[in-house]
């Protein structure tokens, strides 16, 4: 695996340098690949942007910011605010986020902003009665966005001590990767040498991170499976991925050891079982496919399934060899016939 690699994993995603590493050695340094598991991460993070308006007091201003529904935490603010001056607000909506983010931070260096109210509305909107306010407010399927202005107005009179504002707020959803993309890789993370890196315990919790979650069959067993009541996590249980998505046909066809990407065929697929959870509808079975990769499937009944050796996940690549020798034991099979003919006439020529 090289820096390289990681770097433009890094580069094309917005990963860390360490959920790059781990990325790249699931996908065998596929790059692409690891492209295609990330961009499928479910988009938890409300992207809010805005304009407004102080009228009496010829204050105007923009903004953008974050709230990651997950964790629970605004991120990422950025403001321009000035004093007698509409260019403040020239921003165009109809421009992508990232575009509009990066308009306001070239803004902020080439033209003076009053950073007086530009801190207050960072304080005023970081602070535990935001945070409690975006909770309720992404609780919904979809977010309530005239609460949302109203919210903000208040914030920003606040700031600009003017009962008479007008704002213009826009919200798109996104997630965490697409969120960093772009951002400038720290030099320390380039080489990993950081004093600063993440501990052993650290990785192993980002490892855990919910990336993609795609749907699973059990292998069902009757005669030699195990009662899936009697599982255990951390066990070996064979899975087929019934997931219909492109990406999940990719990890289909990387774990099962398939040499045609083309089309789309199911395989038994052993990994390992996270946990098992009871439910109203039945059981939840969930496994684990790679870092942040999951299989979840849900069964009302206590159905026996095919279990393995641990030591079939862990080492994948002795997996997709048996993979390769058992799909293709009979032409193997044929050539060793034909190999051994041809010695045979050989030594009755010699004779």
């Amino acid at each position: 695996m090289s820096d390289q690699k990681i770097l433009q994993l890094q580069s094309e995603t917005g990963c860390d340098f360490d959920l790059a590493k781990l990325m790249l050695k699931f996908t065998g340094d596929d790059v692409e690949g690891a492209v295609k598991i990330i961009s499928s991460v479910e988009k938890n993070i409300y992207v809010i942007r805005g304009k407004f308006i102080a009228q009496t007091n010829k204050i105007y201003g923009a903004f953008i910011f974050f709230y990651d529904v997950k964790n629970k935490s605004i991120e990422k603010v950025n403001a321009v605010i000035r004093d007698n001056d509409k260019s403040a607000i020239e921003f165009d909506f109809e421009k992508r986020w990232k575009e509009y983010q990066e308009d306001l931070l070239n803004y902020e260096k080439s033209r003076g902003i009053n950073l007086n109210l530009q801190n207050n509305f960072y304080t005023g909107l970081i602070n535990s009665k935001s945070v409690h306010f975006f909770e309720r407010l992404s609780k919904n399927k979809e977010i309530d966005e005239q609460s949302l202005k109203n919210f903000l107005t208040e914030i920003i009179i606040g700031v600009v001590g003017d009962v008479n504002t007008a704002i213009k707020i826009k919200v798109n959803k996104t997630d965490a990767f697409e969120m960093n993309k772009g951002d400038k890789i720290p030099d320390d993370d380039k080489t990993g040498t950081s004093e600063n890196k993440k501990t052993e315990k650290e990785k192993i919790e980002l490892e855990k991170n919910q990336i993609l979650t795609i749907k699973i069959e059990l292998d069902i067993s009757p005669v030699e499976g195990t009662p899936i009541s009697e599982l255990k996590p951390g066990q070996t249980i064979a899975v087929k991925i019934t997931d219909d998505r492109a990406v999940a046909s990719y990890i289909n066809n990387l774990l099962s050891g398939t040499t045609s990407f083309d089309e789309y065929e199911p395989q038994i697929i052993y990994a390992e079982l996270e946990d098992l959870v009871v439910t109203d509808g039945g059981i939840r079975v969930k496994v684990r496919f790679g870092p942040g990769i999951y299989g979840v499937a849900f069964y009302g009944e206590n159905v026996k399934v095919r279990t393995a050796a641990k030591e079939e996940i862990d080492a994948p690549e002795r997996a997709q060899k048996g993979n390769f020798f058992s799909k293709n034991f009979w032409i193997i099979g044929i050539i060793l016939i034909a190999v051994v003919l041809v010695l045979l006439f050989l030594l009755i020529q010699t004779d």
